[in-house]
């Protein structure tokens, strides 16, 4: 990730700067009104928008179709960030990890809220260069119905602390999202008990060790440290997708597909392209949970 100097900028840079947009970028006079809140990825604005409703105006910093592992805000992003007041923060992503510590710093007056306590991470190994770095936790805590419950609860709690006058209708907001959150859960759960549901699955990127865990499933992952496979990786999971029975692989919206479909050529597999960080949070989990239904007659 290159390193930019915006974290270094005084605040009051950031606010003579934001100046210079008032007079093209002037809110409507609702937006104006509403308390910002922001976020980093997409699942994380669905909560925050279903349960904050009309009361608060929810800011994404890493946009639809780019990777909270790489993606570098804009400088207009650094300059709202600074009216925002409560960071929803995910937990272990790479974004928040690298670029967090700046935005506070920009916006001293803004609440960190981190919306993973209470979650049970999965802790892995990860390599950079000749370096292992053992107990580093998998970030993709959303991808479990469970996680998300929890999510949501730190969420109402946060929104009602931050807008007392309204947490009635927070209180309201966040029962309803609860109840499409188990509602997702059971679908899925009936959905995967089905005798033509697959058990077993790969996937290019490791984005879906929480689903996994939730519901008894059991994953193998093409890439290897973050990086394209190499020609004895490919050997490797092909010989493991042929001994397993693997019909699923799952390719992340974004991500070069060729491995993937090299593989399922060669295990007579179906790639089957996922969006982990899609705003609908429901729909994205059920797809996942649709594709494992293996069937003759289950194509793309």
């Amino acid at each position: 990730m290159k390193n930019c100097n915006f974290g270094q900028w005084p605040i009051w840079a950031f606010l003579w700067l934001a100046g210079l947009f008032v007079s093209c970028h002037m809110p409507a006079d609702s937006d104006a009104k509403k308390r910002v809140l922001t976020v980093s990825i997409e699942p994380v604005r669905y909560l925050a928008e279903q349960i904050g409703g009309d009361l608060f105006q929810v800011n994404c910093m890493v946009p639809q179709g780019s990777s909270p592992e790489t993606y570098e805000p804009t400088p207009r992003q650094m300059l709202d960030v600074v009216g925002s007041e409560a960071y929803l923060r995910v937990g272990p992503i790479e974004f928040e990890q690298v670029w967090l510590p700046r935005l506070r710093e920009n916006a001293p007056h803004m609440e960190v809220v981190d919306l993973s306590e209470g979650v049970e991470f999965i802790y892995t190994t990860h390599s950079h260069g000749n370096h292992r770095h053992e107990g580093v936790s998998d970030p993709h805590i959303w991808t479990s119905p469970a996680n998300v419950r929890l999510m949501a609860h730190n969420l109402y709690r946060a929104l009602c602390r931050l807008a007392p006058e309204d947490s009635a209708a927070i209180f309201r907001r966040w029962q309803r999202l609860d109840s499409v959150v188990v509602e997702t859960d059971r679908h899925i759960r009936t959905m995967l008990s089905s005798p033509e549901a697959s058990k077993i699955f790969m996937l290019y990127h490791p984005s879906l060790g929480y689903f996994a865990r939730d519901y008894g499933l059991c994953s193998y992952c093409l890439e290897e440290d973050g990086k394209e496979p190499s020609p004895s990786r490919l050997k490797t999971v092909t010989d493991e997708a042929l001994h397993h029975g693997i019909k699923v692989i799952f390719i992340q919206r974004g991500f070069d597909k060729r491995s993937a479909e090299a593989v399922a050529h060669a295990v007579g597999a179906r790639v089957v392209e996922i969006d982990p960080l899609g705003y609908d949070w429901p729909a994205v989990m059920i797809r996942i949970a649709e594709a494992l239904k293996v069937n003759d007659n289950n194509e793309e």
